[in-house]
């Protein structure tokens, strides 16, 4: 399992707007340290790969799984 610690970041998303008209979304950054839009920043290649694996079950679930149960569209 993956451990998920919600956080708030500032920046820019339509994770909200999403929301409110009920349509699933995850604004997920992998890293124990936020590097992201600062110089050098990088991902490390083992946590992009279970942010992968969290966006395959994102999908799977809200966009396939949810469909055949009578959820999304």
């Amino acid at each position: 399992k993956m451990k998920i610690k919600p956080i708030t970041l500032a920046g820019n998303s339509v994770a909200k707007e999403f929301s409110e008209a009920d349509i699933p979304s995850i604004v997920h950054y992998p890293m124990k340290k936020i590097t992201a839009h600062e110089p050098n920043e990088y991902v490390i290649i083992k946590d992009m790969i279970k942010t992968v694996a969290l966006y395959q079950k994102f999908f799977e679930f809200f966009f396939f799984t949810s469909q055949k149960k009578g959820g999304l569209a």
